[in-house]
């Protein structure tokens, strides 16, 4: 099984959530929970690309592991 944050993440806040996403199963729908998930991820790449523009692309690595 492969950890992503976002596996990471629920693991932290709930090891048996986590163990339920590793499964596959999902939630019957939080409106709330969508919208700070949305939030976070858009804040992860506006971050992300900014920090990117203040280096070269030679001190810099990015792209897939």
């Amino acid at each position: 099984m492969v950890i992503s944050a976002h596996l990471f993440e629920a693991y932290l806040k709930c090891p048996t959530k986590c163990f339920l996403r590793s499964l596959g199963d999902t939630a019957t729908g939080n409106h709330y929970s969508e919208w700070l998930q949305a939030q976070q991820d858009s804040y992860r790449s506006v971050e992300i690309k900014r920090l990117a523009q203040g280096v070269t692309e030679n001190e810099c690595g990015s792209g897939p592991i």
